[in-house]
């Protein structure tokens, strides 16, 4: 197996080919831009775990994601009762005394809607996690979904 040295004079010819291509029309942005997504989404957007190489890239980009409200409070309640579930906590039940402030006043009042339910929030999460798989591939791994089938089916219709 021969290996090649690149040089700085092999860096400058394909950055000049490129640059030829794209004032020539021969490359387009918006299908270099979808290429470049789709081989981002190949190399990064499948997270294996944590003894993966890009696990600590890709725990920085999901806590960006967190802190740019990037994931609505509903679907991030749903993997906390995901994350609960798997380690073996039950989740804690809803405080009845919850005080909802308008943001136009400062008097407090009365919380209109009940919580959802433990089994309704695992049942959103196996939705969720339906509707991943006909776009980018499931997100629960396999082992982990039956666990939180059986504990929907042991919740049953709770009221």
């Amino acid at each position: 197996m021969s290996s090649h040295t690149v040089t700085t004079d092999d860096v400058v010819k394909a950055g000049m080919a490129v640059a030829r291509d794209a004032a020539e029309g021969r490359l387009d942005p918006a299908t270099l831009t979808a290429e470049f997504a789709a081989e981002a989404r190949e190399l990064f957007g499948r997270v294996i775990g944590p003894k993966d190489a890009l696990w600590p890239l890709q725990v920085d980009v999901a806590r960006q994601v967190l802190g740019l409200a990037g994931i609505g409070g509903d679907e991030l309640s749903e993997w906390t009762a995901v994350a609960r579930l798997r380690e073996g906590t039950t989740e804690p039940e809803p405080v009845a005394d919850v005080i909802e402030i308008d943001p136009g006043t400062t008097e407090p009042g009365p919380a209109e809607a009940a919580p959802a339910t433990s089994a309704d929030r695992l049942r959103a999460v196996l939705a969720a996690d339906d509707l991943a798989a006909q776009t980018s591939g499931p997100r629960v791994p396999p082992e982990l979904r039956a666990q939180i089938e059986r504990r929907v089916a042991e919740l049953g219709t709770e009221t």
